[in-house]
């Protein structure tokens, strides 16, 4: 579709606009009866538009005369280059600089300007961006000597997180759509068998072995760390065997907890201050506007504005224009109440209670305190909660 803009553009097409009613419907008709290629048909208003090659503007007044319609009802107009040089044929000065500068324009399509990655959520687009430059893919590549398939099978092949990529130009824009490779468990990944271990000390109360072989029994209190189903299975009959442990390991736990929330927190206000840095940014590189970056404000926060320039509507050009804003801010103490700083001190605790494996709290002995202009909330928690934590490990198969 760019191209073909463009080829409308240096070759020139004639717009027409018709006012829509029978005489309308008739003009279109006769069109597609003698195979007049017309496209960009819109409705504005109460006329009609689309453009034809000018090759056909004679033919189509013909028609539109015959029919009846006057200058009010259909007209036409002329674009592109050949009917801008014929507007200043006289300027020959001006008629070579856009020649040159169509042409420098045209080329420039046929090099990549920008980079855009979408679909990638653990890789970034620095990465993205660096798997493509080492495979000669980068801003600046020259695209008609550039194999795209090549350049994907390559990434895939090389980097273990990229499950897909597929390249495709948009213009001047480079698209990268990125799958990613899924997560998988060190289990997964490895195929090792596991053992189940205790992620923390307790008492244990209850046990639901799915696959292994229990080493603790009930009422028996473990240490972090210490082996609770093994995955290896002692048979009688056939010998060891190597199982992937799992199950739940329920225990009697006690965890101290201990939350501050200071009664004075800072607090941002903007002064209303700003500083604009303008710059252009071409193939990465940037050209500033201004003589000095490093004259700014202590504490200020930064927005990042990027526009394309593009020509005609149709080509965007490989320049950007740059904006920083500068927004400048000072921090003030503010005082929050007792209840806010209690509401906050009792969502971490909540917090804590959603981090754990089937939690079920017996007892909670919690105190609060206000102790050096901080809310503190402090005390011991009992729970009854599953301390099981899968480990890998390592076997020699005789």
């Amino acid at each position: 579709m760019l191209l073909y803009n463009v080829l409308n553009f240096i070759f020139g097409y004639t717009l027409v606009s018709i006012e829509r009613g029978r005489g309308c419907e008739k003009i279109l008709a006769f069109l597609v009866s003698q195979n007049i290629t017309f496209w960009e048909v819109e409705n504005i208003q109460n006329r009609t538009m689309f453009k034809i090659k000018p090759y056909y503007q004679k033919t189509l007044l013909g028609t539109a005369k015959e029919i009846g319609l006057d200058y009010r009802q259909i007209s036409i107009m002329n674009m592109g280059l050949p009917f801008i040089f014929l507007r200043h044929k006289r300027r020959l000065g001006i008629m070579i600089g856009t020649m040159l500068g169509m042409f420098f324009v045209v080329y420039s399509t046929l090099f990549v300007w920008k980079i855009e990655v979408i679909g990638n959520q653990r890789l970034t687009y620095t990465q993205i961006v660096q798997m493509l430059s080492e495979k000669g893919f980068g801003e600046g590549t020259f695209t008609p000597g550039i194999n795209l398939k090549r350049i994907e099978t390559a990434i895939m092949v090389d980097n273990v997180d990229v499950a897909f990529i597929s390249i495709y130009l948009k213009g001047t824009t480079a698209v990268v759509q990125v799958n990613e490779r899924k997560l998988t468990s060190e289990k997964e990944n490895l195929n090792l068998p596991i053992n189940l271990v205790a992620d923390y000390p307790g008492q244990i109360v209850n046990l639901e072995v799915v696959s292994g072989q229990s080493v603790v029994k009930r009422g028996e209190a473990v240490e972090k760390g210490q082996l609770l189903v093994s995955g290896i299975i002692d048979s009688n009959t056939v010998g060891y065997r190597i199982k992937s442990a799992s199950g739940k390991v329920m225990a009697s736990t006690s965890h101290d907890i201990y939350y501050e929330i200071p009664l004075v927190q800072p607090k941002k206000y903007y002064t209303g201050n700003e500083n604009r840095q303008k710059s252009v940014k071409i193939l990465g590189k940037y050209i500033n506007f201004f003589a000095n970056s490093g004259n700014l404000y202590e504490k200020y926060d930064t927005i990042y504005n990027e526009s394309s320039i593009t020509l005609f509507d149709v080509i965007q050009l490989p320049v950007y224009f740059v904006e920083r804003v500068y927004s400048e801010y000072i921090e003030k103490d503010v005082e929050i109440d007792v209840k806010r700083a209690r509401e906050l001190a009792y969502d971490n605790y909540a917090e804590f209670a959603a981090g754990r494996k089937s939690l079920t709290i017996e007892k909670e002995n919690l105190e609060e305190k206000i102790e050096n202009g901080k809310f503190i909330l402090y005390g011991t928690v009992e729970c009854i909660e599953d301390i099981s934590q899968e480990k890998p490990f390592y076997y020699i198969q005789e």
